[in-house]
């Protein structure tokens, strides 16, 4: 497990060559227990060496890299920067962590974990750098399902009950947004083909929920 969080951390510092990153991201990611993220064997660790040792020269050039997993599927470092990775583990699998400075000069990391098998339903944790699990609800409030539909004023309410019936069961899943230091939350629409999806659209909403250094707040 140690040589996958060694290579995510060489080409975190190797990309933005900060102490910052050092004591971000970085150093969290050099500590993460085994087991955190699925689908890593030790044939991934060595062809991502590999791959690491042929390109070293041209580090920073590298915006992602590929190698397959334990279920014949591709994993992908999609994003790697001082405060954020973005891992596409699977096709059913997809992490994210943000590092969130708080107003105290510590700092957190929020993780989504977003399962697609096949609609995606995300899971939310809080770290602290020591991997410590921190209670979720003490920095943000997950919206219920209730809050991502509404019906529009021009639409009539057997229309509605129609289309309600469309994202059931209902399922959330949620995107970091590095950029914003931000996430949004949205209803998964369930086996409904192009045209079911974008008719059903028209009753979803998201919600953004922004860093204000202690909590997220609704932006």
């Amino acid at each position: 497990m140690k040589f996958f969080y060694s290579i995510l951390l060489y080409l975190l510092l190797g990309q933005v060559g900060t102490v910052h990153a050092q004591t971000t991201m970085g150093r969290f990611l050099e500590k993460t227990p085994d087991g955190i993220f699925e689908f890593v064997t030790n044939e991934m660790f060595a062809k991502m060496i590999d791959y690491v040792n042929t390109t070293i020269a041209d580090v920073q050039k590298m915006d992602k890299f590929e190698l397959v997993n334990r279920f014949e599927e591709k994993s992908v470092v999609d994003t790697l920067s001082s405060d954020y990775v973005s891992l596409s583990l699977s096709s059913t699998l997809q992490v994210q962590m943000m590092a969130l400075p708080l107003a105290d000069a510590d700092t957190i990391v929020c993780m989504v974990k977003t399962y697609a098998a096949p609609e995606k339903e995300s899971v939310i944790h809080i770290y602290d750098l020591q991997w410590k699990e921190l209670d979720s609800s003490d920095y943000l409030s997950l919206p219920s399902s209730d809050e991502l539909i509404a019906r529009p004023d021009t639409m009539d309410v057997e229309r509605y009950e129609e289309l309600l019936k469309w994202v059931d069961p209902r399922m959330i899943f949620a995107q970091i947004l590095p950029q914003q230091k931000s996430v949004v939350f949205s209803l998964a629409t369930p086996l409904l083909n192009k045209d079911e999806v974008m008719q059903v659209n028209a009753i979803l909403l998201q919600r953004k929920v922004k860093w204000n250094g202690k909590t997220f707040n609704k932006s």
